[in-house]
């Protein structure tokens, strides 16, 4: 089954295999140690991904860096309404194919999102919001995420965020029609068997099963739309490195980088993008 893409955007997973423990990096220099770990934005509560080493290497870390800083939720969503939404006279169902529109209006209606409200979507906002409201209904939630969880752990010490919530959104708002017509296909074509695939997902990234987890999550999912590819994983990669390198590795002491699991895999992963620019990295588990 070819998982989905918006797979990216969080890594929906849940399915535990006996032993638990996602992978984790060492990157450092001379007086800096950063512990890089990819996590997952939504899971089902109970997860069990938070063994006693990784918490012991987080509680550790005097600063931490995320995708986005969690006071900056809100200001997503926002950011997502600004990118997404259409202006009449154009509509979703301008925007989509009759018989997708079709499709992805029923979807959206069964899962409490009536047409009225649809109409306003970009393609790829209505796909995200049909991944996202399926997954609520399964029993996904982002407070049992990774982010939250370490969020309400960090306490007082200072969340650094990698980016501006809008800037993860670009590459999609960026996509052109037809790219937005094959991600809206892509996310009804899945949707029905969207629990037990992502299940499978999760089992390789509780395991830290890297092949299993790039090929679903890297190489199938981007099949095909190599500038989605480009601008979601490979630019802010380049750019989260760059942001590690002037401020985490200007600061002496422990840092903890959480970022979706997606970014730590392949030729254009955050890993490789430190290692080319003279940081020493090494995975630990």
């Amino acid at each position: 089954m070819r998982k989905s893409w918006i797979f990216v955007v969080a890594v929906w997973l849940f399915a535990a295999p006996a032993f638990a423990q996602p992978a984790l990096w060492r990157a450092h220099d001379a007086d800096t140690e950063v512990f890089l770990f990819g996590g997952v934005h939504v899971l089902k509560p109970g997860t069990p991904w938070l063994d006693a080493d990784l918490a012991a290497r987080f509680d550790g870390a005097g600063r931490i860096y995320m995708e986005i800083a969690p006071i900056d939720r809100a200001e997503a969503q926002q950011a997502a309404l600004r990118l997404g939404l259409l202006v009449p006279p154009e509509s979703l169902e301008t925007r989509l194919p009759a018989d997708l529109y079709a499709r992805m209006a029923r979807e959206l209606s069964r899962l409490g999102l009536p047409d009225a409200a649809a109409q306003h979507l970009r393609p790829w906002l209505a796909s995200t919001m049909l991944t996202l409201l399926e997954l609520r209904q399964l029993g996904y939630q982002a407070d049992a995420g990774v982010e939250a969880t370490l969020a309400v752990r960090a306490g007082d010490r200072p969340i650094v965020a990698l980016e501006r919530p809008e800037d993860g959104l670009a590459g999609l708002a960026a996509l052109d029609p037809a790219d937005e017509a094959r991600l809206a296909a892509i996310s009804l074509a899945e949707i029905e068997t969207l629990d037990a695939g992502m299940a499978r997902v999760v089992s390789a990234w509780l395991a830290g099963d890297l092949d299993a987890l790039e090929g679903a999550v890297i190489l199938e999912q981007f099949a095909g739309l190599p500038e989605l590819r480009r601008t979601l994983i490979a630019e802010r990669n380049r750019k989260w490195a760059d942001t590690l390198v002037r401020d985490a590795f200007a600061r002496p002491g422990v840092a903890f980088v959480a970022v979706g699991a997606g970014h730590l895999l392949g030729p254009d992963s955050l890993v490789r993008m430190l290692e080319a620019r003279g940081i020493a990295v090494e995975r630990l588990r």
